[in-house]
């Protein structure tokens, strides 16, 4: 399958979903997909993020090796980037390796007003995740959570409620 030209057919949930079993089928590649998705052309790079987070929530561990790929884009400090990988990030388990990075970049970014509330949203459950199997991590998670919580938007709020209600039950 040639990605890229099915990636310009159209935006719908169908056609991410056939771009996904393409490639957990084998029939086309996850490397040429992120390379679509490094684009520079914005509607492709939109475009090709959608297979990614479908893939996160449907088959996680095919995105696992393209972690440290993923940690690497980062450094572009482009918001659809940043957006679509802490999404797929969401629904990950991390290698140990990768734990900690990946922890401190969405810790980072859930500390920082100046990201955008999506990336910040997307990155609190990504933290809370790893605090749930490091409690460690649990007790300076709330505290920033909760630093941010009166000045949050609707959707900060909401997420926040939810997980810190899972953050206290480890503590």
């Amino acid at each position: 399958m040639d990605l890229l030209q099915q990636l310009q057919i159209d935006n719908t949930k169908t056609n991410a979903q056939l771009i996904v079993d393409a490639i957990v089928a084998g029939e086309a590649n996850l490397q040429d997909l992120w390379a679509i998705f490094l684009d520079d052309d914005k509607r492709i790079r939109q475009r090709a993020g959608w297979p990614l987070t479908i893939l996160s929530e449907q088959h996680s561990e095919i995105l696992l090796p393209l972690v440290p790929d993923m940690i690497a884009a980062l450094e572009t400090e482009e918001d659809s980037i940043t957006r679509n990988v802490v999404r797929a990030w969401q629904a990950l388990e991390f290698h140990e390796d990768d734990e900690g990075s990946v922890y401190d970049i969405c810790f980072a970014f859930l500390g920082s007003p100046q990201v955008a509330i999506a990336i910040r949203v997307f990155a609190m459950t990504v933290c809370t995740n790893i605090a749930l199997r490091y409690p460690s991590l649990a007790s300076e998670l709330i505290t920033l959570i909760e630093e941010h919580y009166e000045h949050g938007s609707a959707g900060y709020k909401s997420r926040a409620k939810r997980e810190l209600l899972k953050l206290r039950k480890v503590i």
